[in-house]
């Protein structure tokens, strides 16, 4: 159902002012509640994400690319059981609504700078009945441009627009898909007061050390961010290193590429802990879990399933998982880049030695044979002409006859492939210089269908000449 259609909207920019007017009118509310629920929505996503996303989201200008389900399931799994729980730029509530189904009694507190997100945000938190508190405010500054209370009566939660005072909020969990990359104007406070301040044109920190900032010391927290988060230096390297050496990152999981509606950008879930038993790091990279769509990627619930028993479960996972000690994310400068930690690499197929070379026998009696028959054309070859042109295309001749001759190739290294012992395979390798003149012997090859090829080129100009 969409919500211009649910509340007899003609354009779309009516729909904050006539939905915020609906939502503090007790009998118009309960009408919209009961009509939304008679649609019978699945009440674990967002049902008005897509529609928000197309008509109302402003990507340019604040960055808003929402949630993807596959990524909402994810996260709820993986930020464990909570009573209270945290959701940074929570857009239209995509992020809770996912951890919600998981954890119905929890208390939820939701921050969001968009008017427009925060209309349809309320919306799914009563309809729902979920005790929450929600800011419309400027995450980073500060700056709160209102804030509401829900509190469920019911079916359905009760909205008012109060004061919020967080400055004494800890919470089990913190969940957050925050504006990628997105500009600020970096101030130093308590937030950040010990680990520096993100880059002005690249806030992902800065959001990151935001909710850590409300976790409990026994809480989780989990981000979704742009990978340049991994690896990019400077205060972000700085920031980095300092979160790792607290031993606070449990985990970096990598999602597939194009699973947003409006960016191709693939993400990876970092995940936080203040209090950890070991101080390694689990990598995983779940980049080819998907399925392929016409306009983007999906992950089905096997693919979903795969992430979260992985995390749960720990251990390495050939081409899916490792667990990498401090040491060596160290020794890498602490750059978390999957895959150095992650080898997703095939081995090459080794070809069939035999079948190669008894292939590789008959190419070349076929090429003897074409060989003989070609030099017996070329003896009846005559052209007219200056005597010059005669002579020069007898001397041509001459040098095609003694390049199309039976001969022997006597190099070292074809003497040493005849010499191999099967006995003792091993011992009886190239080294680097034999492999290079092995690469000698197939560019010299190479070269000579090149010339024949100009070869031909000429006798079909002749042709038409």
């Amino acid at each position: 159902m969409k919500i211009t259609e649910l509340l007899n909207l003609k354009w779309n920019y009516q729909m904050t002012e006539e939905l915020m007017a609906l939502l503090f009118d007790k009998e118009k509310c309960l009408d919209a509640f009961n009509r939304y629920m008679a649609a019978q929505p699945d009440l674990t996503q967002d049902c008005f994400l897509a529609e928000f996303q197309e008509s109302f989201a402003e990507r340019s200008a604040l960055k808003q690319d929402y949630t993807p389900s596959s990524i909402c399931q994810i996260t709820a799994a993986l930020s464990g059981q909570a009573e209270t729980v945290l959701d940074v730029c929570c857009g239209t509530g995509a992020l809770t609504i996912a951890k919600w189904s998981v954890n119905p009694n929890a208390t939820f507190y939701l921050e969001e700078y968009s008017k427009e997100a925060v209309a349809i945000l309320l919306f799914n938190l009563a309809v729902r009945g979920i005790n929450a508190e929600v800011k419309n405010c400027d995450v980073l500054t500060g700056e709160v441009f209102a804030s509401y209370k829900l509190v469920r009566h019911g079916k359905y939660s009760s909205i008012e627009q109060v004061p919020l005072d967080w400055s004494q909020l800890q919470v089990d969990a913190v969940i957050s898909n925050p504006p990628y990359s997105a500009t600020w104007l970096p101030k130093n406070d308590e937030r950040f007061a010990e680990y520096g301040l993100a880059p002005k044109t690249k806030a992902d920190y800065a959001f990151l050390l935001h909710g850590l900032h409300y976790l409990k010391e026994n809480g989780t927290a989990s981000f979704i961010l742009p990978h340049g988060v991994l690896f990019r230096g400077q205060t972000e390297g700085t920031i980095r290193q300092k979160l790792i050496d607290k031993n606070y990152l449990d985990a970096v999981i990598g999602l597939p590429p194009k699973l947003f509606l409006a960016t191709d950008i693939p993400v990876a879930l970092l995940i936080l802990k203040k209090q950890r038993a070991t101080n390694d790091i689990y990598f995983i990279d779940g980049s080819d879990l998907f399925i392929k769509q016409k306009t983007n990627n999906i992950m089905e619930a096997s693919h979903i399933k795969r992430i979260i028993d992985t995390y749960q479960q720990r251990c390495d996972v050939d081409k899916l998982a490792s667990i990498v000690s401090l040491n060596t994310i160290q020794s890498n400068d602490y750059n978390l880049n999957l895959p150095r930690y992650v080898d997703k690499a095939e081995p090459p197929v080794i070809p069939d030695f035999l079948k190669e070379a008894q292939e590789l026998l008959n190419i070349t009696k076929e090429t003897e044979k074409a060989n003989q028959q070609f030099l017996t054309l070329l003896y009846q070859l005559e052209i007219t002409g200056t005597k010059q042109q005669i002579d020069e295309f007898e001397q041509a001749k001459e040098c095609l006859r003694q390049a199309f001759a039976p001969r022997q190739f006597k190099t070292q290294v074809l003497k040493k492939i005849q010499s191999l012992n099967p006995d003792n395979y091993q011992a009886t390798l190239f080294d680097y210089e034999e492999l290079q003149e092995i690469d000698s012997f197939i560019i010299y090859k190479q070269k000579q269908i090149e010339t024949l090829q100009n070869i031909k080129t000429y006798f079909r100009a002749k042709m038409f000449v």
